[in-house]
């Protein structure tokens, strides 16, 4: 058994904080919707050679000091029993704070542009938060490793504007494939579907309506090159479509549906 105390990374998800350990370097839509950080207590149980089991209970999301009373459940199963697949699972739950509408918001409470769900400094409005991951991990040949994340969440207590408390859900998959093309250039693949069912997530970020369906569907494709071993080029192109109009502006101002990027990135390791 491995008892961590105090403050470390979140067990969700595929991507991490790192980016020389991201086959991307522009991070999923899945990703800006986990917790970063807990604080708290976690113990990591090896059942096998093959497999571990972890529990802990935190503060919650993000939070150095808990904003509430309640603390945050967090469990982990991570297994690669069942060769040559390696699999992990992860859940958080527990109560969480809220943000109120426009409509409701008090001047005490953080505005919703740039902000999520943990960073509030007002906890009157809060609700129990649960978040399920999972993420399978497999080797197709020696060149070639597919992933699959998938990722359900809800949060309860969402007050809309006429007064209704609501529970909201939001949901997220990314399939990756890597390929090492050579020794040191590589191709990473990613699609990815994000469905803020209810508005929420995209919502805190003023890019929405509250109880008005979201959904981006994104393509990444990046090229990897090693120049030496301790730096990497990446040069990546990325698509979004939503399904909402003014989320992106073409050039001349007018609102489109579609938003494509690219980029250049030197990545020094030392």
């Amino acid at each position: 058994m491995t008892l961590q105390l105090g403050k470390f990374a979140t067990l969700m998800g595929y991507e991490v904080f790192d980016s020389t350990a991201n086959p991307n370097f522009s991070h999923s839509l899945n990703y800006g919707e986990y917790p970063y950080t807990h604080t708290g207590v976690r113990a990591t149980w090896a059942l096998g050679e093959s497999t571990n089991l972890i529990a802990g209970i935190n503060n919650g999301w993000d939070q150095m000091k808990d904003v509430n009373s309640q603390k945050t459940l967090e469990l982990g199963l991570s297994s690669s029993a069942i060769k040559p697949f390696t699999v992990a699972g992860t859940m958080y739950t527990g109560v969480e704070p809220v943000l109120p509408p426009a409509s409701y918001r008090q001047a005490s409470y953080t505005t919703p542009a740039g902000v999520s769900p943990g960073y509030a400094s007002n906890a009157a409005a809060q609700g129990n938060r649960t978040m399920l991951d999972t993420v399978i991990t497999y080797p197709a040949t020696a060149s070639l490793t597919l992933v699959l994340n998938a990722t359900w969440s809800m949060q309860d207590g969402v007050a809309y504007a006429d007064g209704s408390t609501h529970r909201v859900k939001w949901y997220g998959a990314a399939a990756y494939a890597n390929w090492q093309l050579d020794p040191k250039s590589r191709l990473s693949l990613r699609l990815e579907r994000f469905d803020d069912r209810d508005g929420y997530k995209t919502w805190l970020f003023g890019d929405g309506s509250l109880g008005t369906d979201y959904r981006d569907d994104e393509a990444t494709l990046t090229f990897g090159h090693a120049q030496a071993d301790d730096f990497e080029w990446r040069a990546e192109a990325r698509v979004d479509v939503v399904n909402r109009d003014g989320v992106f502006a073409r050039p001349d101002g007018a609102s489109t549906r579609t938003g494509i990027g690219a980029g250049l990135q030197g990545i020094y390791k030392f």
